[in-house]
């Protein structure tokens, strides 16, 4: 009450606004920030300032207000112009973190060459601040804008480079964990994306970010949902509503997310329109164009595939184009429209190549457009390298039960390849499908582990098995003993070794 000092009180209210963001009370969040910029204004702390409104501008992100935050980060950089001329590293970084959430921001948006360019600019003025943590933030960053970019090799460099400056500052590592779970998953590594994002999920944990333990709760159930286990995948969406609901977390992007895997895909096409979002504009407009196509509405399932097309080459996501184009193609294959058919699964095959989920699909769609054109030989073909690419990935799963999963809702291109060997009159080849169709599950588990028939088995008829098993090995004994024996004429040791086979082949079988 004598003395007050200000500078240190907006200081407390920028921790305890800090303290409400990672519990993911971003409402009281705000009402710090907003008092810690009153007290920085009236104090003429201009860095600091600077800071609270980028903070605000960082918080109406992770509320999904993406309009409302970059209007507050443009109000940085104004304020921020003309800093970058001083030699004097505070002021160095306070541009590098305004131009790292802006390009975080316009990263969400789908708006990826002003983010490569931001995130560029802002590691740049980091590393001439010498600011390890501001390289790293930005390294992180730029990984995952080079995932939606699709370029994988870069994405893995600058995520591995980032986690182990993390590491070395003894700093959460999740985010990185997260990014390799989508790599790995891309990739069709879905096992190691498991793993991967249950460590991001575990350290979220332990540090206590509500936001992101929400978030990669929602991952894990999307992982599963790309093996075909769809019944685990939506007890993960569950969670991740119920522990959202739990804190009251006034989220608009995640609630988005959440109603795009839950049905309410009209709600999150309106959101993504209002912000602008090209990503999650194009994301909806495709789950919309798959569901117009299970109710065979060609038509309508068309507009949207084709404005998600659209939108992801826009933004330059190239794994959203590609699934837009292949489901196009198969639109068109099953219209009979074959020159634009073969059009559309051109265009995706050419930047699937990163994508073996979108390139088997390819691949089936071609051997569907063969058939119809009467070019057995090239659907043949077709359908064998779908198959080939399915059966790479299955590969990768070692627990059998994802791996039975997996192949539930891909046995379409089995049976197809199938039916066009049988009109081609090669009966063998068929049967050779058929049993990699059928029982494939099978043949995995006994080939991998030896069946133990005693944990299950009656008491009786194993002593029985291990009575046999002594008396198989005493007669093979006995054998040995009298095919040596020198003692006895060559009539009596024949008869004996007759006898021996004898009870031998009986104990066998």
């Amino acid at each position: 009450g004598v003395y007050r000092n200000l500078s240190m009180e907006a200081d407390v209210h920028r921790k305890m606004a800090n303290a409400h963001e990672m519990s993911g009370q971003y409402q009281d969040a705000l009402i710090h920030m907003e008092s810690a910029r009153e007290l920085d204004s009236l104090e003429n702390n201009t860095l600091e300032y600077i800071e609270d409104i980028r903070q605000e501008g960082l918080i109406l992100l992770y509320m999904g207000d993406y309009i409302g935050g970059i209007h507050l980060l443009e109000i940085c950089l104004e304020l921020n112009e003309g800093m970058d001329e001083s030699l004097k590293n505070t002021n160095r970084q306070s541009i590098a973190e305004t131009y790292l959430v802006l390009g975080r921001a316009q990263s969400a948006l789908g708006k990826f060459r002003e983010a490569l360019a931001n995130l560029q600019e802002s590691s740049l003025l980091f590393e001439a601040a010498g600011s390890r943590q501001g390289e790293m933030e930005a390294g992180l960053h730029t990984g995952r804008l080079y995932i939606d970019l699709g370029n994988l090799d870069d994405a893995k460099l600058f995520l591995e480079e980032s986690r182990e400056t993390a590491e070395s500052l003894k700093m959460s590592t999740a985010r990185h964990f997260a990014g390799q779970a989508i790599i790995e998953s891309t990739l069709g590594f879905y096992e190691n994306a498991m793993k991967n994002q249950e460590n991001a999920l575990k350290q979220a944990r332990e540090y206590g970010i509500i936001g992101q333990e929400i978030w990669y709760t929602i991952g894990l159930g999307d992982i599963y949902r790309d093996i075909g286990d769809l019944n685990r995948a939506r007890r993960y969406y569950k969670e991740a509503e119920i522990l959202r609901d739990s804190i009251s977390m006034r989220s608009l992007s995640m609630n988005a997310s959440l109603d795009i895997r839950s049905g309410g895909l009209s709600e999150a096409y309106e959101y993504y329109t209002k912000q602008g979002s090209l990503v999650g504009e194009g994301i909806t407009a495709l789950r919309l164009g798959e569901l117009f196509l299970l109710e065979d509405q060609p038509d309508s399932a068309l507009l949207y595939f084709e404005e998600s097309a659209s939108l992801f080459r826009n933004a330059g996501n190239q794994m959203g184009f590609a699934q837009s184009k292949m489901k196009i193609g198969e639109i068109y294959v099953n219209l009979d429209e074959l020159e634009e058919a073969g059009v559309e699964l051109d265009s995706s095959a050419a930047k699937s190549e990163s994508y073996p989920e979108i390139l088997w699909q390819v691949w089936f769609h071609r051997g569907r457009l063969f058939e119809k054109l009467e070019r057995p030989e090239n659907a043949r073909n077709a359908y064998e390298e779908s198959i080939s690419i399915i059966e790479g990935i299955r590969g990768n799963l070692t627990i059998d039960e994802f791996k039975s999963i997996y192949l539930d809702n891909k046995r379409q291109v089995y049976e197809r390849l199938i039916e066009l060997l049988m009109k081609m009159d090669e009966p063998m080849e068929a049967f050779t499908y058929t049993e990699r169709a059928k029982a494939r599950t099978f043949l995995d588990q006994i080939a991998n582990k030896k069946i133990d028939f005693k944990e299950s088995g009656n008491s009786n008829l194993i002593r029985q098995e291990q009575e046999k098993s002594f008396q198989i090995q005493n007669l093979h004994k006995l054998l040995q003993k009298n095919e040596l024996a020198l003692s006895t004429t060559t009539a009596s040791r024949q008869g004996n070794t007759q006898k021996i086979w004898e009870g031998l082949r009986a104990a066998q079988e």
